[in-house]
């Protein structure tokens, strides 16, 4: 996506608008709010058969969790990072009227799955704090 107003389309139509985009080979979606299906990862690399790596943040879930596709239903992808992230509050105590305490989403570790020609490599990441 080169342009706001491309920006601008993905966000007001939601993610299935990135499905137009055949030659994707990497793809970064995080935070965009919990909106994501189950079958999202498998689902996405079906429709972008370019797609190679794959991040995202389980708060987008709208399950709580993403199933991992199998090693034939995965095309050609071969990196997928699932980040887990859990609410922080903010060092700073900025007075908010709204709410009284700031929070916000800090990644605590990172799932990366690996596909190789025989085997699927799972490591996890501690995030710094």
């Amino acid at each position: 996506m080169s342009s706001t107003r491309e920006c601008g389309e993905v966000t007001a139509n939601g993610v299935s608008a990135l499905l137009d985009c055949k030659a994707l080979e990497d793809l970064v979606l995080r935070h965009n709010g919990p909106g994501l299906q189950r079958n999202f990862i498998s689902y996405v690399a079906s429709q972008m058969p370019l797609l190679r790596k794959l991040s995202l943040d389980i708060c987008d879930a709208t399950e709580g969790d993403f199933d991992i596709p199998n090693y034939g239903d995965r095309y050609f992808l071969s990196t997928l990072k699932i980040a887990r992230c859990k609410s922080q509050r903010c060092a700073f105590n900025f007075p908010v009227p709204t709410s009284g305490v700031r929070r916000r989403s800090v990644h605590v570790e990172t799932l990366v799955l690996t596909w190789n020609s025989k085997d699927l490599i799972r490591t996890v990441v501690k995030e710094r704090l």
